[in-house]
């Protein structure tokens, strides 16, 4: 049967044809294949994939509270809204409280599941708009491969995930221009994933509206499309009204930590040199495919989408390897689809050419981020390690100091952190977003342990990173004010563990004591 098909496929292999319904489920999974193929003969090794980036593991760490009856949060008894992304936390708690305790795993079933549906996703969105199988799954290819796509398949984050939902909503939207629960659903599930699937609530929205003000439209129609554009509404005041309740805030706390923090600062121009260095032909075939997107309404919305989305990566937070824009590389290689359809009819040469520098940019893109993600992986290894230790050998409940806060935190379930950095800690970040010192919430917590990234030998507060944090100006963008410092009443230190991995990093445990000042003094600093 599949030599058949193949044979079939075959015979117009350099034309249009007319693709069965059989065949295209053949080739979506073929083209899903590409990204699992790739990472599985890329990495080589099981062990290697279960090493994420160091902010999934706060993502797990909720997620395992949530399974496990202490709520949405880091440190049991904190309203703190840190994770990443809220519906891929639900996931993950689900899975954890069906049995599957290693999230490590789970999560990384489900980037390669979204890396796999979005090179399908591609394949089946091309097909549709240029009818030539071979083009549409050497497309989908490049696409899936890509190393903004397999790399972040295997960081344990959101990432993939969104980046699959995006691609399924474009593809229903504006490539099939279907508009019913389907859509519905799938747009609510962006929205309740990263705050950035907003803007395909608006495109739907708007063609919503559009279909109930047609005039052929029978009342029947228009309720059914209220109904749909209702359910979406109503994801999101849920979803809202669970923010409120539980943290006291609409926007998540990394939101006001990337505002106040010179760390995810917006930079333009460096996402841009990122995209033309590690996409170049990706990024040229979309530019052009925008030129020839329809003449009506649905391509109205489609390239205003587009252009809110570029708008709002570039005005947003940065981030490691262009992370929040990588699910605009499967809307990239739907939009380049006709360009490089065009090109095969009038220069099969360039056509040739172009889908030659696709797999060339994916090739090059998979190596720089997978050379990344290894060095990752013993940073991920040692910081566990750390973790392990101090959940073994510290009373449960101690409070622990730190910055590097995710894999450590996550492998010691019973510890309170205090994250020096504000991320997962909101007292902190309340403190940092008025410009007003932290200190006096250390002095009153009066934690004696470091767990962190350090320099030398792990033994003085200065070493850490989480030092760092509390008197480096240039990390912030609200001053840092002059205050007594908490890790100037610390002795030098008991090195309790510590790990040093290939290239040098270093994360390690120590413990201190304090210098005991007067009772006057004491609660001054307090105050």
């Amino acid at each position: 049967m599949i030599v058949q098909t193949v044979a079939r496929l075959r015979r117009p292999f350099f034309g249009a044809t007319n693709v069965s319904p059989g065949q295209r489920v053949l080739l979506a999974c073929i083209a899903a294949t590409f990204p699992v193929a790739a990472i599985a003969l890329r990495f080589r090794c099981v062990g290697c994939l279960l090493e994420h980036y160091d902010d999934a593991y706060i993502t797990y760490r909720y997620a395992r509270n949530l399974a496990t009856g202490h709520g949405l949060v880091f440190n049991p008894g904190e309203a703190t809204d840190s994770a990443s992304s809220w519906l891929y936390t639900l996931l993950l708690a689900l899975g954890y409280r069906l049995g599957i305790h290693d999230l490590r795993a789970l999560s990384l079933g489900l980037g390669l599941a979204g890396a796999a549906v979005t090179g399908a996703v591609v394949m089946l969105a091309c097909l549709a708009r240029t009818n030539r199988w071979w083009l549409s799954l050497g497309l989908a290819a490049a696409t899936g491969c890509h190393g903004f796509i397999a790399g972040w398949a295997v960081s344990g984050m959101e990432t993939l995930f969104f980046t699959a939902l995006v691609a399924l909503a474009v593809y229903r939207l504006f490539v099939l221009r279907t508009l019913g629960w389907t859509e519905s659903l799938l747009v609510s599930a962006c929205v309740l994933t990263r705050l950035e699937g907003l803007l395909l609530a608006a495109a739907f929205a708007v063609l919503a509206l559009a279909r109930a003000l047609a005039g052929d439209a029978v009342a029947s129609q228009r309720r059914r499309v209220a109904m749909q554009a209702g359910a979406v509404a109503l994801a999101f005041a849920v979803f809202l009204l669970f923010k409120w309740r539980s943290y006291g805030t609409l926007l998540p706390h990394a939101f006001e930590l990337k505002r106040i923090t010179s760390l995810y600062a917006p930079d333009p121009n460096a996402l841009f040199r990122l995209w033309l260095a590690l996409a170049p032909c990706l990024l040229l075939l979309g530019g052009a495919g925008l030129l020839h997107v329809s003449r009506d309404l649905h391509g109205a919305v489609f390239v205003s989408y587009c252009a809110l989305s570029a708008a709002s990566l570039a005005l947003g937070p940065s981030a490691d390897w262009a992370r929040y824009s990588v699910h605009m590389l499967p809307v990239a290689a739907i939009l380049g689809c006709i360009p490089l359809s065009i090109l095969w009819q009038h220069v099969p040469v360039l056509a040739i050419a172009a889908l030659i520098s696709l797999g060339l940019d994916a090739r090059g893109a998979f190596q720089e981020i997978q050379n990344s993600n290894q060095m990752g992986q013993g940073h991920a290894k040692c910081r566990e390690t750390v973790g392990r230790y101090i959940e073994s050998n510290l009373s449960p409940g101690s409070w622990v100091v730190s910055s590097d806060i995710g894999a450590i935190a996550y492998a010691a379930p019973s510890i309170r952190f205090i994250d020096t950095v504000g991320l997962t800690s909101s007292d902190i970040l309340r403190a940092r977003s008025k410009a007003s010192s932290p200190e006096p919430i250390l002095f009153a917590k009066q934690p004696l342990v470091i767990a962190d990234s350090c320099d030398g030998s792990c033994t003085k507060p200065r070493q850490f990173s989480a030092d760092h944090w509390l008197s480096r100006d240039h990390y912030w963008l609200t001053p840092l004010p002059a205050h007594e410092r908490y890790f100037d009443q610390l002795k030098d230190g008991r090195e309790l563990t510590r790990c040093v991995t290939s290239d040098k990093f270093v994360v390690g445990a120590a413990k201190f004591t304090r210098r005991v000042p007067g009772p006057a003094q004491d609660a001054q600093r307090i105050k």
